[in-house]
């Protein structure tokens, strides 16, 4: 029978893919790479989330680093409260063997609107931002909604004041600091625990 699912535990970029190619699009290349075919979505989030080592973890990022010529990685997410219309953040990057957490939340009007990708819009900055302020030269930022690298390499248009204001300071950053910024999508709540755990800190951050 053939395979429905494809694990890449490491890879350029972790997750589950349905079909061969998407999964051969991240393996090959990547030196290290570490993916199993499975059956059922069950048997592949279990593949997934197998306890690994520490020192396999921190090769992991390592790998993503030489891979993408970056000095730092970013995990992005946002989240978005109905009730009291709140957008919040969530950032986890890795820089010198060292993992931040950043997380926060807002309720500019604009913003809000947006919901939870104002939420992802403002990780990517905070992430930039954190760049700028401990002079890293370059950074990947994973993000699971499409426009965060599409708004940010303008290659969508931007109609809203928030998503050129983005745009724009994406790259004001490139041009006036010579941050080498890179996006990479990654889908949302594909098994990628360092997208969960980005999800994690944003939606804690609307906590009371």
């Amino acid at each position: 029978m053939a395979k429905k699912y494809y694990a890449v535990r490491t890879g350029k970029t972790p997750g589950i893919y349905k079909t061969w190619d998407e999964c051969k699009n991240e393996i090959f290349g990547f030196k290290g790479a570490k993916y199993k075919g499975f059956e059922s979505l069950e048997d592949a989030e279990n593949f997934m989330e197998a306890k690994e080592s520490a020192e396999i973890k921190e090769e992991n990022i390592k790998s993503i680093m030489v891979n993408n010529d970056v000095e730092a990685v970013a995990y992005v997410d946002g989240s978005y409260d109905h009730a009291n219309k709140k957008y919040s953040f969530g950032a986890v990057i890795f820089y010198r063997e060292k993992e931040i957490q950043l997380s926060g939340s807002g309720e500019e009007p604009g913003m809000v609107e947006m919901r939870n990708v104002a939420g992802e819009i403002k990780s990517a900055m905070k992430s930039v931002e954190y760049c700028v302020d401990n002079n890293i030269n370059s950074i990947i930022i994973f993000h699971d909604y499409q426009g965060i690298g599409k708004w940010g390499d303008g290659l969508w248009k931007t109609n809203l004041p928030e998503t050129s204001a983005y745009k724009e300071y994406i790259k004001n950053i490139r041009v006036k600091y010579g941050v080498k910024i890179l996006f990479k999508h990654v889908k949302g709540h594909s098994g990628n625990k360092y997208n969960e755990l980005a999800d994690k800190l944003a939606k804690e951050a609307l906590l009371p």
